[in-house]
Formats: structure tokens, sequence, C-alpha cells
């Protein structure tokens, strides 16, 4: 989920915290990247194509000609490479901000595993 900030988008939910939380500790931000082991494997590139979506979120995000369904395009392929990376030690959900004024359509969004296509069955 985009937040202002210092380009907060990453959160860390533990299983021990209430469902009712919708986010936990800010683990990934414009520039920062937690040292949380869980989260070491993910890829350098993957981190700065994030640093970059949340840049354009930060900067552009309250013009009114800001193009949310492509933001969240992006936000949605970056959240599938994201659970890609990790797998199924987690549930990558993507949540729209309250900034789009569409943030109640579809607001939540869980992302499954992707097989990639490129596997050959013999």
């Amino acid at each position: 989920m985009p937040d202002f900030g210092s380009g907060p988008y990453l959160w860390l939910i533990e299983n021990s915290t209430p469902d009712c939380s919708l986010v936990g500790g800010n683990v990934a931000s414009d520039g920062y990247w937690s040292s949380e082991p869980t989260l070491s494997h993910v890829s350098q590139e993957l981190r700065e194509d994030f640093d970059d979506w949340i840049t354009q979120f930060e900067l552009y995000s309250e013009f009114p000609r800001f193009k949310w369904e492509c933001f969240h395009q992006r936000g949605l392929i970056l959240a599938q490479r994201l659970k890609n990376q990790v797998g199924d030690n987690f549930i990558v959900r993507y949540v729209k901000p309250v900034e789009d004024p569409n943030h109640e359509q579809d607001e939540i969004k869980i992302i499954e595993m992707t097989i990639p296509t490129t596997l050959k069955v013999k």
C-alpha cells in the first residue's frame, strides 16, 4: 500500500497481529529496506522498482489527472513479483490508498503465486 511520508509501501503483519489490523510495522520505503531476515532474498531490482513506483505516488497522486488505473496496474505487477519472490511464507495483499477517489472499489487484492510459463512438461 502506498502512503505519504518517506515513501512507505510495505508493512509486515505477524501471525499474532489481530485480524482487524490492516498494517503492521513498516519494512520498506523509498530507499529503505528492512534487515528483516525473512525479506533478505527479495531482489535489489524489485526493491528499486518499488522505490520508483512510490516516488510516482508521492510526486503526482494529488494531481487531478493522475492515472490511478495505470498506477494500480503497475503496483499489482510489483506485488505479484514480490509474491513470487517470497513464496508461500507470506500472504501478499495489495491495498489501494485512500487518496484514490475509487479506493473502495476492489480496495484489497490477495496476490497468489504464479507458475512460470517457461516450465516445460515432459
